[in-house]
């Protein structure tokens, strides 16, 4: 501790650090202790109601003070204390007003709002198109889902740009197999593109932001269908086209067979019942 007293008996004020006694009080002027005994023969010397049970001394002359270094480590910590306040208020407030921003821009924004349905299209045109949400409680073969949405409706939905093997069909039963585990009883989305003749809502179905459209090619178990690859964007044609070819090189569900017989070709050879 730094208890150094003016040689020159100018008077002086010895102030307490401890949090309990913060008065200044005036020492005489023949109270001159040597450094090295320390604050126990300061105590000793001083009132007893004005000596703190701990802490450290300030003295102070008239041409300024002298802080002991418990003092100013005390000043440092207060110093330290208040920027990381500042710091922490000024942060909160960054964030609270990043967050009021986002969520006006959610509520403005349309496409941002869409998004939070489970939809992940790769193409502003899909962004804009119908949606249907829901959950899938049928599933009629590959590329064929029954949808039942809030209202209680349910949507037939074919499968955009893919043709998975009729139910008959060698791998079949497969591929039905396979989407089944991807959607069956799973909230779902699905970008309307159109209507076939059938009545069937044709799009891309989503279940938890995956395409699964394109997870059933990835999978072996459907063709892209090229029929609908001019209404796809550039980016979906690219990656269902990459899809195939990786599948096919890798020998996946239906390109182990030694002919694959494409859904189109065998719907001409075995035409459904009239």
């Amino acid at each position: 501790m730094d208890a150094r007293i003016p040689k020159d008996g100018t008077p002086g004020k010895i102030r307490t650090c401890d949090p309990l006694i913060r008065s200044q009080i005036l020492y005489p002027a023949e109270l001159r202790v040597h450094i090295a005994k320390g604050e126990s023969e300061i105590r000793n010397r001083l009132p007893k109601r004005q000596v703190a049970s701990h802490g450290c001394f300030i003295i102070a002359k008239r041409m300024g003070k002298r802080q002991t270094s418990g003092v100013q480590n005390r000043n440092k910590g207060n110093l330290i204390l208040f920027l990381l306040l500042v710091l922490l208020t000024t942060l909160g407030c960054s964030y609270f007003s990043s967050d009021v921003a986002e969520n006006n821009s959610m509520v403005n924004d349309p496409v941002s709002t869409k998004a939070s349905d489970g939809c992940r299209p790769n193409s502003e045109r899909d962004i804009s198109r119908p949606r249907i949400t829901g959950t899938v409680v049928g599933v009629g073969d590959g590329d064929t889902i029954t949808v039942r949405d809030a209202d209680l409706a349910q949507h037939k939905i074919r499968f955009f740009a893919i043709d998975a093997p009729e139910t008959q069909q060698e791998f079949g039963r497969e591929s039905k197999s396979n989407l089944s585990s991807l959607v069956l009883r799973k909230p779902t989305c699905v970008i309307v593109i159109e209507k076939d003749q059938y009545g069937r809502e044709v799009g891309i179905v989503f279940v938890g932001g995956e395409d699964i459209n394109l997870a059933q090619l990835r999978a072996g178990m459907a063709w892209h269908y090229k029929t609908h690859q001019r209404k796809q964007s550039e980016t979906d044609r690219s990656m269902y086209d990459k899809a195939e070819d990786v599948a096919r090189l890798e020998k996946l569900g239906l390109w182990k067979a030694p002919v694959a017989v494409a859904p189109w070709d065998y719907r001409k050879l075995h035409p459904p019942r009239q």
